[in-house]
């Protein structure tokens, strides 16, 4: 669904997450994931999806407006095609500007 709406280059992957708590008795624990990111053919914009969050990242931030429209689409791209649209259930989202620094 992302590549009729603008993301075209797809790619997916393993993410792990670590998660840890205070103090020594708590044990870290990791967790690895699958994850899709689909992008722009200019690579300004991505979505990231893993199973359980999505993130909409871009190097090419202009106003916040425009920005949570695209949002708002990959949400309900996301909710559409999963069960998620059902349930209701989405437990992470982010929003990220990547700033590039070039020599």
């Amino acid at each position: 669904a992302f590549r009729q709406h603008g993301f075209p280059v797809e790619r997916a992957g393993k993410v792990q997450q670590i998660t840890f708590g205070p103090g020594a008795g708590v044990p870290v624990q990791v967790i690895e994931q699958d994850r899709w990111e689909y992008r722009t053919r200019d690579e300004t914009w991505s979505v990231l999806v893993t199973q359980d969050g999505v993130v909409l990242q871009t190097t090419a931030y202009k106003r916040f407006e425009g920005f949570a429209d695209r949002f708002r689409h990959a949400v309900q791209t996301v909710l559409a095609t999963t069960e998620h649209e059902r349930l209701g259930v989405i437990q992470r989202v982010g929003l990220r500007y990547v700033d590039i620094v070039q020599p």
